[in-house]
């Protein structure tokens, strides 16, 4: 028996008062006490997998020796808790996965993984971020210090198009095809069968980042009513491939029409932040630009003329909102805003990222319970539901001068694996507040959210290829008071559209007729 075997089956045992602990870890974060120290020392390492008989499935990546080599990642300050325990802000339970993950790959492999962090703020001047800047520097001679860099998505795709990353495709050991990482961004966002970042459970963000549809189960279930006059159970819609765009308009105006309350006071159908209305993009399966295979890969043009389909599903989903539901939802809340009046019990559905749970599970105590959905299809012939992320979410790319390609597709892969083991449970467990491993419906949802992870091309590449972005359709044509339909918004775009697009081909050197 290898001694990862050893180690991992000696600190199981202390599993279950791992995550007993976790409960009450997750109450004292939802109410805001002081922080805990996250500072552990290897004795008390606690294994996170609850079935010790799936730890290694997938596990194909062999033995090697590394000879304790150094293996650097450049983190931004913000998701460096990713990569470093003592950064943590979750509690113990989640801090413990990040060591565990850590060691039993330095351990098996025989490398010492450092993390150095640096500001990575978003910003459409890409140069103003200490961490793109940083990034640039490291990869102008010499060998690279730093084995991965990590950092906001929009920024690590434009630090792609500048030429600082490697293809992920020359690293040995890395297997997008995993269910660690998201297969579906590499087949549908390749360039040509190439690719500079990869995104998956290495990085906890994606579940943070992760859009997803709450609902008020209080509410749905005095509210949605059957012909029989049963509740409605919205989880069954969904393992039924029946939870539908026609069915989430129909239960939205199931709540009354309060708009003469007063604004503290009134209840919706539908609450949307402003980043969650663009991910109906993938939800629904818009084609924005028309796609054709080229030497085997997917390549996007703009043709004069937009989708017929992504014009019908626009136009009918600005028609709703402006018209029917007019006085049922509030679309492009903040945050805050949109937190206060979920947590209030004053809608029913709210499209939010996953990680705000963690601001509103105390909040709904009174009484109240939540539920998760994804978001869902606009009709049965879709077939499938998508999940989209904010662009906030950890990228991960190898600066295109590191000396040991072998090394780091190794442990990045490695790293990519037991964050799946180990860190997957531990996270999803401690913010959904003990429910992910007790409640069987949300543990269905939240693991059919992650399966459906789905990054569509317009939105994975948004800021390299620049403003206006495609998908902004959802944000703006909804909200607008202009009567605009999706055809002419699309003619009045479509110029810098293509000029954008034919850029950011040819920053990669690929020509498109």
């Amino acid at each position: 028996m290898n001694q990862v075997n050893v180690l991992k089956k000696c600190v199981c045992i202390l599993l279950l008062a791992t995550f007993c602990l976790s409960a009450m870890v997750g109450c004292s974060l939802f109410k805001g006490n002081e922080e805990e120290s996250t500072d552990i020392p290897a004795s008390d390492v606690q294994a996170t997998d609850t079935d010790s008989e799936t730890l290694n499935d997938g596990d194909d990546l062999g033995e090697y020796d590394f000879g304790g080599a150094k293996y650097n990642i450049l983190s931004r300050e913000s998701t460096v808790r990713e990569w470093d325990h003592n950064k943590n802000d979750l509690g113990a339970t989640v801090a413990n996965a990040v060591y565990l993950r850590n060691q039993l790959v330095e351990e098996r492999f025989k490398v010492d993984i450092t993390t150095e962090e640096i500001g990575g703020w978003w910003n459409n001047d890409w140069g103003k971020s200490p961490w793109f800047a940083k990034y640039g520097t490291i990869t102008q001679s010499g060998w690279s210090e730093y084995s991965i860099a990590t950092g906001h998505f929009s920024l690590a795709q434009c630090a792609a198009v500048r030429g600082y990353c490697m293809d992920m495709t020359t690293l040995e050991g890395l297997d997008v095809t995993k269910e660690w990482w998201s297969e579906q961004f590499y087949e549908k966002c390749n360039l040509k069968g190439k690719f500079y970042v990869v995104v998956g459970d290495a990085t906890y963000s994606m579940y943070e980042e992760m859009y997803v549809v709450f609902f008020n189960e209080t509410l749905a279930e005095t509210t949605l009513k059957d012909a029989n006059g049963e509740p409605i159970d919205l989880y069954d819609l969904v393992r039924n491939d029946e939870w539908t765009w026609e069915k989430m308009k129909k239960y939205m105006l199931a709540i009354n029409d309060t708009s003469s309350m007063m604004e503290e006071d009134k209840e919706y159908g539908y609450v949307g932040t402003n980043g969650s209305m663009r991910v109906y993009s993938s939800a629904f399966e818009l084609e924005y630009a028309e796609s054709d295979v080229v030497d085997g890969y997917l390549i996007y043009r703009f043709a004069q003329s937009p989708n017929a389909r992504t014009v019908n599903v626009l136009d009918d989903m600005s028609s709703f909102f402006k018209t029917s539901a007019v006085n049922s939802v509030k679309l492009k809340a903040s945050d805050s805003d949109g937190n206060q009046i979920f947590s209030e019990g004053r809608t029913l559905f709210y499209t939010q990222r996953l990680g705000q749970i963690t601001k509103l599970a105390e909040a709904m105590s009174n009484g109240q319970n939540y539920g998760i959905l994804p978001y869902p299809m606009y009709d049965e012939d879709q077939l499938e539901y998508h999940t989209d992320c904010y662009d906030g979410v950890s990228g991960i790319t190898a600066p295109r001068n590191i000396k040991d390609t072998e090394m780091v597709g190794v442990i990045t892969e490695a790293i990519g694996m037991y964050s799946y083991q180990e860190i997957r449970p531990a996270y999803l467990d401690t913010v959904l507040g003990g429910r992910y491993l007790a409640d069987q419906d949300l543990s269905d949802m939240v693991n059919l959210i992650r399966e459906s992870f789905d990054i569509g091309f317009f939105n994975a590449y948004s800021g390299a290829i620049g403003t206006p972005h495609v998908f902004s359709a959802t944000d703006s044509m909804f909200s607008s008071s202009n009567g605009q339909g999706y055809a002419s918004y699309y003619a009045a775009n479509l110029s810098q559209y293509t000029a954008n697009l034919a850029a950011f081909y040819k920053a990669y050197g690929i020509k498109v007729d």
